[in-house]
């Protein structure tokens, strides 16, 4: 008669293994769809300013970026197909690993090199699946990690907007957006009560994070989730804000994500372990092969704590549609007009009355020939305003005005500027990171 105890635990090592199995056919499935609705960005194009992540990148020649993004779509096909396949057993612990993973992580790593503005949120969720997938010594550890980091991301994202700029701001457009789907408006509520509603998004994904962390509440958790998305499909999909089709990709493959990871049945004894639990046991034993994939996880889930400061950067950190973060913004003589290429004057605001300088909109030149929104960091995009003041040669015709985080608890900024190309020239060499482009614009 079979022992109860290994029997149960077999099953929960064939739903481990399912789990990630289903998981590599996302990959492949997901960073194939993704790939395409933005694929212009993986070309080496030169319809916006490309700025790779280190200065020996600059003079990469284009079959780089064919190349990897070749090698993208080969392993992305793999995955999808035969998400099993190519796998051969490591030596010394008779793991088997999934060699397209490696050309997943490896394609998406030289793509992101070759330019900053390649470093999309789902792109580093999808890399940092694939790492972990690679280093994990068992199925079972896989999944533990992969959960840590979904509930990494439902914290941080809350955490970022729990402020006053998302309330005011991002969070109203949000709800009116998803409620002018049903035919409603809030126009009417007093501002007390809009802002509670806008607040509740944040509070929700804080409270469906704490909910997957034990399995009796992680059933109301996935319903949460799979809710708060579907509300985000509705206000940014063609009825509401309108997004770029990757946004709305993304969001969908999350939800399946999501309940592939821990959409698992809890009657089973080795279930009822809660997560913090469960990994507290398995560093009592560590495991060599393991280490990579705990630090790796620790770090995945810890370093976006220092992005308030600056230190780690606002996507990697889950900061979606946060309304905090420093804004910049590249203003233009009247006079200069005449400098900027016809197929770009198109995303040049009206004159201000203040000074009649107009902007260039960043944001909407990069959503309209690369179908994906603007890296958001000020690095980046203190490197493509110097890109096109050099390209154009305005010199003294630009103003850079750099505004600070916004206050938790006010929204104020403060705001300082800049003259001449010089000195934005000079400011871009104090970062750590590139901020040279790769080629002349058109």
């Amino acid at each position: 008669m079979p022992d109860s105890g290994s029997s149960a635990s077999g099953r929960h090592a064939a739903r481990m293994a399912v789990a990630v199995n289903h998981t590599r056919r996302l990959l492949g499935v997901g960073g194939l769809v993704l790939l395409g609705c933005s694929w212009r960005l993986w070309t080496p194009h030169t319809a916006f300013p490309q700025i790779p992540c280190f200065h020996w990148a600059v003079h990469a020649p284009p079959a780089v970026d064919w190349a990897a993004l070749l090698l993208l779509i080969a392993c992305g096909l793999v995955l999808a197909i035969a998400p099993t396949a190519a796998r051969a057993p490591t030596p010394g612990t008779g793991a088997r690993v999934n060699w397209p993973l490696y050309g997943l992580l490896l394609g998406f790593v030289v793509q992101v090199c070759l330019d900053q503005q390649r470093g999309q949120v789902w792109c580093y969720q999808l890399s940092l699946f694939a790492a972990v997938l690679i280093s994990a010594a068992r199925d079972a550890q896989a999944v533990r990690c992969l959960r840590w980091i979904i509930v990494g991301v439902y914290f941080h994202s809350g955490l970022s907007k729990c402020d006053h700029a998302f309330i005011d701001t991002y969070g109203q457009q949000l709800l009116e957006a998803a409620v002018g789907q049903a035919g409603l408006t809030l126009q009417f509520q007093s501002e007390p009560v809009r802002r509670c509603l806008a607040a509740a998004l944040p509070m929700g994904e804080l409270g469906i994070a704490c909910g997957l962390l034990h399995p009796r509440t992680r059933r109301f958790s996935l319903l949460a989730a799979t809710a708060m998305h579907a509300l985000l499909l509705a206000a940014l999909g063609p009825g509401g804000l309108n997004h770029r089709p990757a946004v709305l990709v993304w969001n969908a493959y999350f939800v399946i994500q999501v309940w592939t990871l821990f959409g698992q049945p809890r009657n089973k004894p080795v279930s009822e372990q809660s997560m913090i639990v469960e990994s507290a046991e398995q560093f009592r034993n560590p495991q060599p092969r393991s280490v990579a994939c705990r630090a790796m996880t620790v770090l995945a889930v810890l370093l976006p704590f220092l992005e308030p400061w600056g230190y780690f950067d606002q996507w990697p950190s889950w900061a979606l549609y946060s309304a905090r973060s420093p804004r910049v913004a590249l203003l233009i003589a009247p006079g200069a007009r005449q400098h900027i290429p016809e197929h770009l004057r198109r995303y040049l605001s009206p004159p201000r009355s203040v000074d009649g300088r107009i902007r260039l909109d960043l944001a909407d030149w990069s959503l309209s020939q690369l179908d994906v929104p603007i890296y958001p960091q000020r690095r980046f995009q203190l490197a493509v305003m110097l890109a096109v003041a050099r390209a154009y040669r305005l010199k003294s015709a630009i103003r850079v005005e750099q505004f600070s985080a916004a206050n938790r608890w006010t929204g104020a900024r403060s705001m300082r500027h800049t003259d001449h190309v010089n000195e934005l020239a000079n400011e871009c060499q104090t970062f750590l990171i590139n901020t040279q482009p790769r080629r002349q614009l058109e």
